[in-house]
């Protein structure tokens, strides 16, 4: 569960906060806290019967005084003493948005989104001010459709009359963006953020859909808006795949500008990626997949088909059926066993590849890029009796790719086996590097052929005439900060987590230290501005992680710090 935010140029920013799904639905213990109130409180909040408490726990009144100075404190019998917060009585009826909750405790919230998720029917949609807390319901819930659409178009965010929804987000910034307010600026962009399995793909997908429905109309809104929602599907073939959290996770990050003209009607778009999680390519971990297009092609390609790409059997392939082939048998099910139906989502990606204009020649050139890539991870290698050099053993497999990527075969053979330091100076590789250089390039090819698709096609199609609107309001899906963890036999936690992942948390740190730097003084400068009394907010400076990391890489960073006399390796 992920805070996320965002700056952009000249611009409003609006946040969504996608929440997954608890792994346990009864929770039976839960670790809150928070400050407690003051003594003359005591008997106002007497402890409720268990079932209304925010959490289930066993345990006594503390006999230490200190704690018994905190009335709505319990210490609870456990190996660490914890402190649980009582719930506020009029908070036990729950809020649609918690900034009326009488205490913002970590239990009160949680408890909040709780129980409006258990509700009958599910409220997921729940505000915090600004911001959209969703909780990922797993399954249509009916809300998504025309009909709910209509009751949000022209209403004012966060309606009382009206339940919690991303479509009022959607309305919320496109109002903002047609009329915006003295001084205040015309782009507007939405965050949409969480870890993996939040339902931050489908959120953009969402408010992507009720933009173009609330858009005012020109004579060519329909295909523009059908080229835009098209990109949603084809992206999602390409960067989305099946991991341990989610069996559609999105494996990078996008930046998508709706761009308008002066009536106010969608003129193109543009989609920025970053990120792509590249050692997918030619790795993946138990119960996890490589990016989804390749099953695709196997589940629906005729023997033929594949033959022509000098393909056979996916389980013939490293780079499908995972580490020691651990998951040559769930390739094609998802984590419940069911099938992941790649050839509906296959039937899916044709339909909107060809409404983007990109038809069966350039599908077929794709294809033949990603039976190379397949290919390279099957070429052998053999060290030589020195050991410093290698042979290739599989010229056949060298010859394949040479052929799909219409380059010369003895051009492909010695880059894979030297290493070109000058033009006219070369080394040998040896066999475990000619591996590596091999999965290198597979790597490279792929993060390659996305970028190009993106920037070079899709965009070419989508944009507006020129390459800009007048105006833009940008929906940006970056994945939440993660950390892959197994525990080990000796009850240890070993983590698992790729360069990318440090790309990513990267991001995430520098995302939400704008949020403590800009959001959080701006706020407090509003109530001061109203003549409010609020006690200043207190929070972790993380600049000293951002450094930390920042520093060794960036140069200009390096210069920064030591003009400041700063180093970046400073943990202060």
């Amino acid at each position: 569960m992920t805070k996320v935010f965002t700056s952009f140029h000249n611009e409003d920013l609006v946040w969504v906060l996608n929440f997954g799904k608890e792994p346990e639905p009864e929770v039976k213990k839960s670790r809150f806290g928070g400050g407690a109130s003051s003594s003359k409180d005591k008997k106002e909040h007497k402890p409720p019967e268990p079932p209304k408490l925010a959490a289930k726990v066993k345990g006594t009144p503390s006999d230490n005084p200190d704690y018994n100075n905190q009335p709505k404190a319990l210490k609870v019998t456990q190996t660490d003493d914890l402190l649980v917060q009582i719930m506020a009585q009029s908070n036990r009826e729950g809020r649609q948005n918690m900034v009326e909750l009488e205490d913002l405790q970590v239990g009160e919230l949680m408890y909040n989104l709780r129980m409006r998720y258990k509700a009958k029917p599910m409220l997921y949609y729940t505000y915090v001010g600004e911001i959209l807390v969703v909780a990922n319901p797993l399954q249509d819930m009916g809300l998504i459709n025309q009909e709910t659409m209509e009751k949000y178009k022209g209403r004012p965010f966060a309606d009382p009359e009206l339940p919690p929804h991303i479509y009022a987000t959607g309305d919320e910034v496109y109002r903002k963006m047609c009329s915006p307010e003295p001084g205040r600026p015309i782009n507007q962009s939405i965050v949409i953020s969480g870890e993996s399995g939040a339902g931050k793909s489908e959120s953009t997908k969402h408010v992507l859909q009720y933009i173009a429905f609330v858009a005012e109309k020109g004579t060519q809104e329909l295909d523009v808006n059908s080229k835009i929602l098209a990109t949603s599907e084809v992206l999602e073939a390409f960067g989305n795949a099946k991991t341990t959290r989610n069996d559609n996770s999105s494996r990078f990050g996008k930046f998508v500008e709706i761009q308008f003209n002066q009536q106010n009607v969608i003129v193109g778009a543009r989609i920025n990626q970053y990120l792509l999680e590249k050692s997918r390519i030619v790795l993946q971990e138990l119960d996890e997949r490589n990016y989804h297009i390749f099953y695709m092609m196997f589940e629906n390609f005729s023997p033929a088909e594949l033959a022509a790409l000098h393909l056979t059997t996916y389980d013939q392939y490293r780079y499908l059926v995972g580490r020691d082939r651990c998951n040559v048998n769930t390739c094609f099910v998802d984590h419940h066993g069911e099938p992941m139906h790649d050839d509906k989502r296959y039937a899916t990606f044709v339909e909107n590849m060809d409404t983007l204009g990109l038809g069966p020649e350039f599908r077929q050139q794709l294809y033949r890029i990603l039976a190379a890539i397949l290919i390279l991870g099957q070429i052998k290698f053999s060290a030589t009796e020195e050991g410093q050099t290698c042979n290739i053993d599989t010229p056949q497999e060298v010859g394949w790719v040479a052929e799909l990527l219409g380059v010369s075969q003895q051009g492909l053979s010695d880059a894979l086996l030297f290493f070109h330091i000058t033009e006219t100076t070369i080394k040998n590789l040896t066999e475990q590097q000619a591996y590596d250089n091999a999965d290198a390039l597979a790597k490279q090819m792929y993060g390659r052929l996305f970028e190009l698709l993106v920037e070079e096609h899709i965009n070419t199609v989508i944009s507006a005439p020129g390459g800009a609107g007048a105006k833009w309001i940008g929906v940006l899906d970056i994945f939440g900060f993660e950390s892959f963890e197994k525990k080990q036999p000796d009850h240890s936690v070993l983590t698992n987590n790729k360069f990318e992942q440090l790309c990513i948390n990267l991001t995430n740190e520098q995302l939400q230290h704008f949020f403590y730097e800009n959001q959080i003084p701006k706020q407090q400068e509003l109530y001061r501005s109203q003549g409010l009394h609020v006690d200043d907010i207190e929070y972790a400076d993380n600049s000293a992680c951002v450094q930390l990391i920042k520093g060794p890489i960036d140069k200009s960073d390096k210069k920064a710090a030591k003009a400041k006399n700063i180093s970046p390796f400073s943990t202060a």
